[in-house]
């Protein structure tokens, strides 16, 4: 048994999604976790037990014994929603492999939620259970959220559990497929320092600032646009969602830290569209155009921070 789960990058909506409930365009990056069953090399077989690599470091528990904390919080909790007190009796050990890093610095891929996806389905799996991409993406959503006391929008588990480019409405905790505009082009970038959007919110980020409300409203043409209009159109919008993150970090400069500026300096010099993805502070910065060849010379500029080209590397929907 091997099952898998996507990464995610935010494209439009970020704080807003948090903060007002209004919806976000994010993207399923390729295969960042897996799980597999692998055989103990006890003679006889002991009881299972599972390793979880990630971050450079690995780590090895009883499956009845699974720590409360980090990533195994989340594996934990994703096994016990479904095998509640009656776990499989497994004669083979489970590995969860978690590559979402770059010499150990998270590169803001949503690595607990694709854990949590990933590990959802393997339980799943090992009961001999399927269940369908938006229903894993609620219970992952139900799962993940217990673990961090009830927060988080939900936009990552849904976009990472459904695979493709996704609409999200944390309204109605409800994701849509959208198809990827043809002729626009984009990579990821890391910036080389991780990010936190639980952090940034605690730095005084409030909903209350009409700035967010602006990115929201920036967000939501852009949906509305992202099927019908050219891919000149969509460079535009992209850039009117830019800016209005530039405005709220004009009272909050952490979320473009000096990395960030070069990157977006790199991207510009090319003749490409930048926008951070997410919350700022670090993590990836999109690069976007409707020309490859602008890319390419991006790309070789800065091949040490590529994470993804899309539509390349777009995860396929609902893709186990």
């Amino acid at each position: 048994m091997k099952v898998g789960a996507a990464g995610k990058l935010m494209v439009a909506g970020e704080y807003a999604v948090a903060l007002l409930g209004t919806p976000a365009l994010a993207v399923a990056t390729g295969e960042i976790v897996t799980v597999t069953q692998v055989p103990s090399n006890a003679s006889p077989p002991t009881e299972a037990t599972i390793t979880l690599d990630a971050f450079g470091q690995s780590w090895s528990w009883p499956m009845d014994d699974i720590p409360d904390e980090g990533l195994a919080a989340f594996i934990r909790a994703a096994l016990y929603f479904v095998w509640q007190d009656n776990p499989p009796a497994l004669t083979k050990n489970l590995q969860v492999r978690v590559r979402a890093d770059r010499a150990g610095q998270k590169l803001g891929l949503g690595s607990s939620a694709a854990t949590t996806v990933a590990t959802l389905r393997a339980a799943l799996a090992l009961r001999g259970e399927r269940r369908d991409a938006l229903e894993i993406g609620r219970w992952a959503d139900e799962i993940h959220r217990s673990v961090q006391g009830g927060q988080g929008s939900g936009y990552d588990v849904y976009t990472i559990a459904m695979g493709g480019c996704c609409k999200y409405e944390p309204k109605q905790r409800h994701a849509t497929h959208l198809d990827w505009p043809k002729g626009l082009h984009a990579v990821a970038l890391y910036s080389g320092q991780p990010a936190s959007t639980t952090k940034a919110l605690k730095q005084g980020i409030s909903g209350a600032d009409p700035r967010v409300a602006q990115i929201a409203a920036s967000a939501t043409v852009l949906l509305e646009n992202w099927s019908t209009a050219s891919p000149q159109r969509l460079l535009e919008l992209l850039n009117e969602c830019e800016k209005h993150f530039e405005a709220l970090a004009t009272s909050h400069r952490w979320l473009l830290p000096s990395a960030i500026e070069a990157i977006k300096n790199d991207i510009e010099a090319c003749g490409a569209i930048a926008r951070v993805s997410g919350a700022g502070g670090g993590d990836c910065v999109w690069a976007w155009s409707d020309d490859p060849a602008r890319l390419k010379a991006l790309i070789t500029r800065r091949k040490s921070s590529l994470v993804a080209t899309f539509p390349a590397d777009l995860a396929i929907p609902g893709a186990l």
